[in-house]
């Protein structure tokens, strides 16, 4: 325990922004569109490998299991099982090219690295992949110039799962799961990167396809093609086949430089491609400043560090709910893990919460000595849905001063600003505003949001007046939105990954919290859900930290007196004593607002936005410190303000 929580602490210094000048925004130079692919395959100077990782979302129907491979070692997979080659190595994979009409299955995961792939084909056979994954497919042309796993598909290709493809083809045809195809493929994906020059045709699933059926399909591929190159999302050339409900999830595609959403390079006047989305990737945060990257990133770090550490009181502790509104009640037992931060109402900092601790990870006397009520517990342990991310964004933001979700709408003027244009956005109930907005709108509202970013909503039923819902999440990840071939974004797949507090209140998780949960704009829309952000984080751009003390006279009798200042919330003061030699004797911290533990009460000031904290609340501890008569210690004042690093403000010395 105690190595899980000073890891903990390190980590938790590392996540924090350091409180000085903000990252310079280098000029973005103009682009020139290339007739051919460029070498250097980065957009915006993004790498490849930063896209694709970023991107990378598998179907939900990859299996889910242990990492520990059974013993296959009984199978030989040269000789079908009831008619079925079952394989399991990539060895057994050259199974396809020796019986190309054969039946098969996989029966584990298979990686090829090391190995060039040579496309199998034709092939009239029946493969099944249940789910697993092959991965790092190098794929080599084969003696037509075909590049695919499959260089000709006539068969049955199913629950088929690529990963890791490289495709790189100036000519012939290319597609991640067949170059040609007139046979059926169905509920497979490939991912990787597909680089296509010269006169070579490509497409994400296919290449060229005369016939058959692609249903249930996903592409990954990160696709690059020069200006007069035929490549589409899906597809190359397409004709006479029935291609539904296939997806294309890729992280960018590029056709000579520029972006491009045709689901096939070419095709007859009669092919349709049914109920089949592309993923709109043009807001993502990659493309944005690297001040503004790293300002999302700490954010999202924080609102993850607070909803997944590992903690376990040394007693028990009861929460005792004296309004429903305020505090939901909660039970924690000695010696049990729990996750995350309590669900609370008054709402501290993540490092309020750490102070609760000593090194071995126990809860300290002042948390133990009152086990059973609201106060202490409600003060120094945790945060509300709304507070969560007041402490993260916090970091970044000076102007972030609401207290409620119900203080989050713009009209606020609380340092919240709404995310895409509403109509009705002056009210402050989030069923009017739906209400008032047609679908497509707030759907296009969602693909304006970004990695750190949240949503909220706060509403009156209509039919009990009384009865006020509220609640917010925050953008784990830029938001996935999926576009038909008009343009439309698509509500039921679109989605989003958020990390909340209390969601989790009434699950059966030792855990308030849910970290990376899942919901489609339509499970957003039916809650009333609209985008918000903070200021600093729509422009990019955090103003300089400054932290600064009125007083800077020295000597035993300035030791509390002068108000400490900040642009940014300040989260703790501390006093410290040294001796002769250096080292720590004495330590004394006190978050801002509340000093005392036993005077909170029901004092919801700590909820406040605290930019300044006078130090006289020094003064009741002072005379604790263990210090010697006639010996010379050293005094030192330091804050920590809203983006974490510690500041001293005075350091003197003093004879005792």
């Amino acid at each position: 325990m105690k190595k899980r929580f000073l890891a903990l602490l390190l980590a938790l210094a590392l996540l924090l922004c350091a409180c000085g000048a903000p990252v310079a925004e280098e000029p973005v130079p103009e682009e020139t569109v290339p007739e051919e692919t460029q070498a250097d395959d980065s957009v915006n100077g993004v790498s490849r490998e930063q896209i694709i990782a970023a991107f990378q979302v598998y179907p939900d129907w990859v299996l889910e299991r242990d990492k520990k491979k059974p013993d296959y070692s009984h199978i030989d997979e040269s000789v079908p099982v009831n008619g079925v080659y079952q394989i399991h190595t990539a060895e057994g994979l050259k199974q396809l090219a020796e019986h190309p009409d054969g039946k098969f299955e996989l029966l584990w995961d298979i990686d090829l690295q090391g190995a060039d792939w040579t496309p199998v084909g034709p092939f009239t056979g029946s493969f099944e992949g249940k789910g697993f994954k092959i991965s790092n497919v190098n794929i080599a042309p084969d003696a037509d110039g075909n590049m695919g796993f499959f260089g000709i598909n006539e068969g049955t290709v199913t629950e088929l799962v690529l990963e890791g493809v490289t495709i790189n083809a100036d000519s012939g045809v290319a597609g991640g799961i067949a170059a040609v195809s007139t046979g059926t493929i169905t509920d497979s994906s490939v991912d990787g990167t597909m680089t296509l020059s010269g006169s070579a045709v490509g497409g994400g699933l296919v290449g060229k396809a005369t016939a058959g059926a692609i249903t249930n399909c996903e592409s990954g591929l990160h696709i690059q093609a020069p200006a007069n190159g035929v490549v589409g999302l899906l597809g190359g050339e397409m004709s006479g086949v029935a291609v539904t409900k296939c997806r294309f999830r890729g992280p960018m595609n590029l056709k000579g430089g520029e972006l491009f959403t045709e689901f096939a390079g070419k095709q007859a006047e009669d092919m349709t491609f049914e109920k089949c989305l592309y993923r709109d990737n043009t807001n993502s945060y990659l493309f944005a400043t690297e001040e503004e990257q790293h300002m999302r990133d700490i954010v999202v770090e924080k609102m993850y560090a607070m909803g997944t550490v590992e903690w376990s009181p040394a007693t028990d502790l009861i929460y005792v709910s004296t309004s429903a509104s305020v505090l939901h009640n909660q039970e924690f037992y000695k010696g049990v893990k729990y996750w995350g931060l309590p669900y609370t109402g008054k709402s501290g900092d993540f490092s309020r919460f750490l102070y609760c601790f000593d090194e071995a990870g126990n809860t300290k006397e002042f948390i133990n000595r009152n086990p059973i009520g609201s106060d202490i517990l409600d003060v120094y342990m945790g945060v509300d849905c709304s507070a969560a991310v007041y402490w993260a964004w916090v970091q970044v933001s000076p102007t972030t001063e609401w207290r409620w979700t119900r203080d989050m709408f713009a009209t606020c003027d609380q340092g919240t600003v709404m995310v895409g244009e509403y109509v009705g956005s002056e009210s402050e109930d989030s069923m009017v505003i739906f209400k008032s907005n047609d679908e497509q709108l707030m759907a296009e509202n969602y693909a304006l949001l970004r990695k750190g970013d949240a949503a909220t909503t706060w509403y009156t039923d209509p039919d009990n007046t009384s009865d006020h819902q509220g609640h917010t999440r925050m953008m784990a990840t830029d938001p996935v939105i999926y576009r038909d071939a008009e343009g439309l974004i698509d509500i039921e797949r679109s989605y989003v990954i958020t990390h909340e507090q209390g969601e989790g209140l009434y699950s059966d998780k030792n855990s308030s919290w849910v970290v990376n949960g899942k919901y489609s704009l339509r499970e957003m829309f039916s809650n009333y859900y609209f985008p918000i952000s903070c200021q600093e984080l729509r422009e990019g751009k955090s103003p300089e930290c400054w932290v600064t003390i009125d007083n800077e006279e020295t000597g035993k009798e300035y030791m509390t007196t002068g108000v400490v200042e900040s642009n940014y919330r300040l989260i703790s003061t501390c006093i410290r004593f040294y001796d002769e030699a250096g080292q720590q004797v004495w330590e004394k911290r006190l978050f801002t607002a509340v000093d005392l533990y036993a005077n909170s009460g029901t004092d919801y000031s700590t909820r406040e936005t605290i930019k300044e904290y006078d130090i006289a609340a020094f003064a009741a501890y002072i005379d604790e410190a263990p210090l010697e008569q006639g010996k010379t210690y050293t005094y030192e004042l330091s804050a920590i303000p809203g983006p974490g690093n510690e500041v001293v403000l005075k350091t003197f010395e003093f004879v005792q």
